[in-house]
């Protein structure tokens, strides 16, 4: 995960996918780069939980524009 999707992840935590946010695969996807890759590429450290807040954030505001119904 580290080698295929680590700039991801670091560009997630410079905030650069913003357009991800425009469909509800997009912002799933995020969600999962956010949550999930950084858990494993970061394991047993503190940044392996650093997104955890953005990751509930883009959840939330999914769950409230109704992209989970997607």
């Amino acid at each position: 995960i580290r080698q295929r999707f680590g700039a991801l992840v670091e560009d997630a935590e410079r905030g650069e996918l913003k357009l991800w946010k425009l469909s509800a695969q997009g912002t799933l996807a995020l969600i999962v780069v956010c949550d999930q890759f950084p858990r494993n590429i970061f394991r047993a450290t503190p940044r392996a939980f650093g997104l955890d807040q953005r990751a509930q954030a883009l959840a939330r505001d999914a769950v409230a524009q109704g992209l989970d119904r997607e």
